[in-house]
């Protein structure tokens, strides 16, 4: 990642020791679960219609885990976004 890129997340996360991919992460989990939220859908439904686990959606949700685009991409699918 380059250094600019870095260190404007690492301005957006608002403390200059919070890692910047670690904020990345969490801001895609907080979206993805507001969206399943707001679908009215649950974990497993999103899951099953992705191809995913439950709980590998519930590790991205918790922004403990790095989502490949393939993944961002098929639970957008399976959120009709």
């Amino acid at each position: 990642m380059p250094v600019t890129v870095s260190r404007r997340l690492s301005r957006l996360a608002g403390e200059p020791h919070r890692d910047a991919l670690a904020f990345a992460r969490e801001s895609i989990g907080r979206d993805i679960a507001r969206r399943r939220r707001s679908a009215r859908l649950s974990q497993a439904a999103v899951a099953a219609r992705a191809g995913i686990r439950v709980e590998t959606l519930s590790r991205l949700e918790n922004g403990h885990s790095n989502p490949t685009v393939r993944t961002i991409r098929a639970i957008l699918g399976a959120l009709g976004g």
